[in-house]
């Protein structure tokens, strides 16, 4: 599901290998819903304060809108009462990856939450990025590739320092990360919420309470996301029917496994694989 209106006369775009780049001046008033298939992020620029309402991924947020990173496979919903202006930038997740990747990060990050906070930085880098398109790009390709490795820089320290702030504040928040650790390793498996809670020493009410007010999401939407990013590795580098991955994944059966799949990236297993086979050929030439 993707339903963003945007007045197209009051739009400057620019689409490069690994982000997609938007510059948006007085959109109207409405209620936008979308479920991400990229890492986005919201810079709003509208030279008053313009008052929200957003929920991402069943988390509900009110106030001023400033800046917003939004996870792919979101479930989105923002609504504003005036015309509210922004810079979106789309960032391909494997590049995220790849980043993270080198920056031995990730078995230990976690960018599957929502995170809504100022960032001078990040935004003084978004609006280099804003100038670039506006200009129609004077200083090549190049100039947009590292500026935007810079953001997914910044975007992958602001999660490894929300991260050591949530989980070191409180020494009971450390038990999450005992539970985290289980589902990654365990994701294929049926866990249940008294075996979670039991690793992390915590109430049941403690440790739901705990994990949504830490990541954003709750336990059983996180091993959910887990499992579908793990479907992804599958459906890339194998042949194997959606039933057998299905169920190497720990969902009931294909059925189970291919709602819960298109919810969090909004297209079918077999549209998604299309897409990916679609993007490598054409990476050939």
């Amino acid at each position: 599901m993707k339903e963003v209106k945007f007045n197209s006369k009051d739009i400057l775009s620019q689409k490069q290998e690994n982000v997609q780049i938007i510059k948006a001046e007085n959109v109207q008033p409405q209620q936008a819903r979308e479920t991400l298939d990229k890492h986005l992020l919201l810079l709003h620029r509208t030279a008053k304060p313009v008052a929200i309402q957003e929920t991402v991924a069943d988390s509900f947020h009110g106030g001023v809108a400033f800046k917003n990173f939004i996870p792919a496979g979101a479930d989105s919903t923002c609504e504003w009462k005036e015309p509210l202006s922004f810079l979106r930038v789309e960032l391909d997740p494997q590049t995220v990856k790849e980043i993270a990747d080198k920056e031995n990060l990730s078995s230990r990050l976690d960018l599957s939450y929502y995170l809504r906070n100022q960032d001078y930085k990040m935004q003084q880098l978004l609006l280099w990025l804003s100038e670039e398109v506006e200009q129609g790009n004077p200083q090549g390709k190049l100039y947009i590739g590292s500026v935007t490795n810079l953001i997914i820089y910044q975007i992958l320290k602001q999660h490894n320092d929300s991260q050591s702030h949530f989980l070191g504040k409180d020494p009971g928040l450390e038990h999450l990360k005992i539970a985290m650790e289980y589902m990654q390793d365990h994701y294929a498996e049926s866990i249940t919420l008294d075996k979670l809670t039991r690793l992390s020493n915590l109430s049941s009410s403690h440790f739901i309470n705990s994990f949504k007010q830490t990541l954003g999401v709750t336990p059983h939407q996180y091993l959910l996301k887990i499992r579908i990013e793990r479907a992804k590795e599958k459906l890339q580098r194998s042949s194997l029917p959606l039933s057998e991955i299905a169920y190497g994944l720990g969902f009931t059966d294909q059925s189970h496994f291919s709602r819960y799949f298109k919810k969090i990236t909004g297209m079918s297993p077999l549209k998604w694989k299309q897409n990916f086979v679609q993007e490598n050929d054409l990476n050939i030439f």
